[in-house]
């Protein structure tokens, strides 16, 4: 806009004596002093002309500086609440306090034995039951852990609320090796899964292979989970989504959802 203003300025400053040179009958002398009198107009507009156009600019140039701060400061201001909330969350995840039964879970690790397990079991003091399974080529047991003495049956419950499973291998020269373990969640009905091998559902590894890691599901969920292909080339969809530690699997099996 500014630039337009400046050349209509300028063009009517050039055509302005032309017009007026056409319009004079008088003596040459007389053209000449006209000539010189309009030239003075000329560059009196000339120069009005770069004031308006100056003045013009500034207040745009302000608003548009203006405008820009406010928008990088808007920017910069959401970045850094984004920041801050993604820092909100990180915190409260390092700052949740896990109960016994949760410690127990989280505390384990592929190296764990049966008789390792057992004392820190004991320590809590938390009521436990156990069952022991032998058939041909295979001894396992397996414990149950709960808060209420109601819940340790691993069949026919009394109770209801949170529990832990875990199992162990038996078998000679398996150094009573632990297989797998889960942590039940009651209020969420999800649970957080520690498999190294064993027959658990859809896992069916006779050794610690490729499925050795932390899970987490819902209960009754057959999608959304890792494929497991077996041994005969047949594939099984599940619900069990890998987690990158027990605390990541924890957590996710005590976070309520609307749509579970």
């Amino acid at each position: 806009m500014e630039n337009v203003t400046l050349l209509v300025w300028f063009v009517a400053c050039l055509i302005l004596p032309v017009f007026l040179f056409k319009r004079f009958k008088a003596s040459e002398v007389d053209i000449k002093a006209k000539y010189t009198k309009y030239m003075k107009y000329d560059i009196v507009m000339i120069i009005v002309s770069f004031i308006i156009t100056g003045v013009l600019m500034l207040p745009t140039n302000d608003i548009t500086n203006i405008k820009t701060e406010v928008k990088t400061e808007q920017v910069v201001k959401t970045e850094e609440k984004q920041m801050d909330t993604s820092d909100e969350q990180v915190v409260e995840e390092d700052n949740i306090e896990y109960d016994n039964l949760q410690k127990l879970f989280i505390g384990l690790n592929e190296n764990t034995t049966e008789q390792q397990f057992i004392e820190v079991m004991k320590a809590t003091g938390l009521p436990y039951s156990y069952n022991e399974q032998k058939t041909t080529g295979q001894e396992e047991i397996s414990y149950k852990i709960a808060f209420k003495e109601g819940v340790t049956p691993f069949k026919y419950a009394t109770e209801s609320g949170d529990y832990m499973e875990i199992q162990f291998d038996r078998r000679k020269g398996h150094e009573n090796k632990l297989m797998y373990a889960t942590y039940f969640c009651h209020d969420t009905f999800r649970t957080a899964m520690f498999y190294v091998y064993g027959t658990y559902f859809d896992m069916m590894d006779k050794e610690p292979g490729e499925n050795i890691g932390y899970y987490s599901y819902a209960s009754g969920d057959r999608k959304g989970g890792i494929t497991i292909t077996y041994s005969n080339g047949n594939t099984s969809e599940t619900g069990y989504v890998p987690r990158v530690s027990a605390e990541a699997a924890v957590n996710d099996a005590i976070v309520k959802r609307d749509n579970k």
